[in-house]
């Protein structure tokens, strides 16, 4: 083994080398983002193939299936970061093997999950024969998953293909930061991945786990955490960056710092415009039987809170926010459209299909209108024409989000006299294109980073960003990089940036996490924090609220603490609460019965983390 670890990290290898040797062989490596899990993995192939008892074994190759924006990331580690001479071979885009026998070659195969499911969708034949596609021909030493809940639903192509797979390998591994997002199912999915008996088999596995943690019945939640805690205990490792070893902190990282930036709207024409959609929105609620529709209504209600245009616009035009199919990925590309995002976004992205109802309030459309995806029914027409008449052009009005975010640019600047870099987080590509009119208009210099772009843009950017000074002081510099969720949530290191503006909120708090992570990693040196913005007296006051929620099954699968009934999915009361809470209305309380450290009736409000 000839890579250099820390403390913590030669633990890890260690427990993964004695995996592989164990009847089960493999498991999850669940580390907190930024604790080396590339480096554990890439010392755990490092080793020699002369070491290995299984002389069968000896020649074949690792494959790593992992997101497109960091096949190149993993090549250039496994090339600076070890000393073995690693040969590396990437299986993307039109660098493709076209022969299993090239992989027997390297010690290093990389590949993207769209890659893995658009070969296991076009190369089968009717009898399930993959003869033809060099991935699934080939035998492989281990396969490892990074960023593995790409593949948490077990349904789509890109975890179908996962498992085939896996049937070719001889240890199996899952490496991610957040293992279990929304619910029960998606461990199932890596359990499955990892063939851990019996719990790797659908029915027993809702049975016994899935099933009680969803009971009204507290015993049973019980009963179904604790099988679940029993099973991850065995297969799952474990630290965040707050974990101790040896009475010493895994990391020693400057502070981290989330401020809640609540604040209502800042004039009453932006009031009353959200007021409308929300309005409309619990009139539709009822009557929207399908509950894509309902996700969908709720997906305008946040981004009415964002900017009054992008309620105006297709959902199509915000396609790179979400993934572009939830069920079958058959592109291969060098995009990160494909790339597992929230569940429940990915549900709402099916809303593309439906060409058949009016933008604004859903109903069905008749056939003059049923086929333009941006159509209104006559009554939308009318009230949105008078709109445009009363609030003349939203674009070059702004909007209250716009001007928090122009005043927190400036506090910045103040506080670090023009030196700190920021990073703005936005899941619409729309919203980012205001952000960019919004910097113009101020002198202000940025980039840009999404998965419309060439990967060699983006490389661009990034260098950009991280270039000494940021191209020179002052509003001249180039000191802000706009990033799309979809795009650099995870897999992008930019420690570069100690400032996070985190523009639009969702109820899964990972999402955050990991775009906080783009910055507080190792190699930061300075004090980071992160600015969540948010509309008082809407929808994202009622996000704040649930978002303990979604930390509630983590916490308790990972960390073995106690888990309310219920607490493993947004219910359908947590949606309607979404909807329909008022001033009046308790949010569901979070474990414990604590105050949930992001909800604050001040304006603002800071905690360390």
């Amino acid at each position: 083994m000839s890579v250099p670890l820390m403390r913590h990290q030669t633990q890890g290898y260690k427990w993964m080398r004695e995996r592989e040797a164990g009847k089960y062989k493999g498991g999850i490596l669940a580390d907190d983002m930024g604790l080396g899990k590339t480096i554990q993995a890439l010392a755990l192939i490092s080793e020699s193939d002369e070491d290995r008892e299984e002389v069968e074994l000896r020649g074949h190759a690792t494959l790593i299936v992992a997101p497109v924006a960091v096949l190149r990331q993993w090549e250039s580690e496994a090339k600076t970061k070890t000393d073995c001479g690693l040969r590396v071979f990437i299986h993307h885009g039109s660098s493709k093997a076209t022969s299993a026998s090239i992989f027997k070659k390297h010690d290093i195969v990389l590949t993207s999950f769209p890659t893995a499911a658009s070969e296991y969708s076009t190369v089968a034949s009717s009898d399930g024969d993959r003869r033809f596609s060099p991935l699934f021909k080939a035998r492989w030493l281990r396969i490892i998953l990074d960023e593995a809940h790409n593949i948490k639903n077990h349904t789509t192509k890109q975890a179908l293909a996962c498992f085939e797979l896996a049937r070719r390998s001889h240890s199996r591994w899952c490496l991610t930061g957040t293992p279990l997002q929304n619910n029960a199912m998606e461990m199932f999915s890596l359990i499955h991945f990892l063939g851990i008996p019996p719990f790797d088999d659908y029915a027993h596995f809702k049975e016994k786990i899935a099933d009680p943690l969803k009971s009204s019945n507290q015993n049973r939640v019980n009963w179904g955490m604790k099988r679940l805690c029993v099973v991850l205990q065995s297969i799952l490792l474990r630290r965040t960056k707050d974990t101790k070893l040896d009475g010493k902190p895994l990391l020693t990282l400057p502070d981290r710092v989330v401020e809640v930036v609540s604040e209502p709207f800042d004039n009453e024409a932006e009031r009353a415009f959200y007021k409308s959609w929300e309005d409309q929105a619990r009139r539709n609620l009822d009557r929207e039987k399908n509950h894509i529709g309902k996700l969908l209504l709720l997906l305008r209600m946040r981004q009415a809170t964002s900017h009054p245009s992008l309620v105006t616009k297709s959902i199509n035009v915000d396609a790179d926010a979400l993934p572009a199919n939830p069920i079958n990925v058959d592109d291969d590309n060098d995009n990160d459209n494909d790339d597992s995002g929230d569940e429940l976004a990915d549900l709402m992205k099916s809303m593309r299909v439906d060409k058949a109802k009016c933008a604004r309030c859903q109903c069905v459309l008749d056939e003059d209108n049923s086929g333009n995806s941006d159509a209104h029914c006559l009554e939308c027409r009318h009230i949105l024409a008078d709109e445009a008449r009363r609030q003349l052009d939203w674009t070059q009005l702004g909007s209250t989000k716009l001007r928090i975010m122009l005043r927190l640019l400036d506090r910045i600047d103040t506080e670090s006299h023009g030196k700190e870099k920021t990073i703005i987080f936005s899941q619409f590509t729309t919203f980012l294109d205001l952000v960019e009119l919004a910097l113009r208009r101020e002198g202000r210099q940025f980039v840009r980073y999404d998965g419309s772009m060439s990967a060699p843009k983006r490389e661009v950017a990034l260098e950009t960003i991280r270039a000494e000074g940021g191209g020179g002081g002052g509003r001249g510099g180039t000191r802000i990089i706009l990033i799309s969720f979809k795009a650099g949530s995870t897999g992008l290191n930019l420690t570069c940036c100690s400032r996070v503006l985190l523009m639009d909120l969702w109820w899964n708090p990972m999402l955050e996490e990991q775009g906080m992570d783009r910055a507080h990693r190792v190699g930061q040196t300075r004090a980071v924090r992160m600015y969540k913005i948010c509309i008082e007296d809407t929808v994202e006051q009622r996000i704040l609220a649930l978002q303990e929620k979604k930390r509630e099954l983590s916490r308790a699968a990972l960390e073995g603490s106690k888990l309310k009934k219920g607490g493993n999915k947004l219910s359908l009361k947590e949606l309607m609460y979404l909807f329909n809470g008022g001033a009046g209305d308790e949010p569901p309380a979070p474990a414990g019965g604590e105050e949930p450290a992001t909800t604050t009736s001040a304006r603002r409000r800071a905690y360390h983390e």
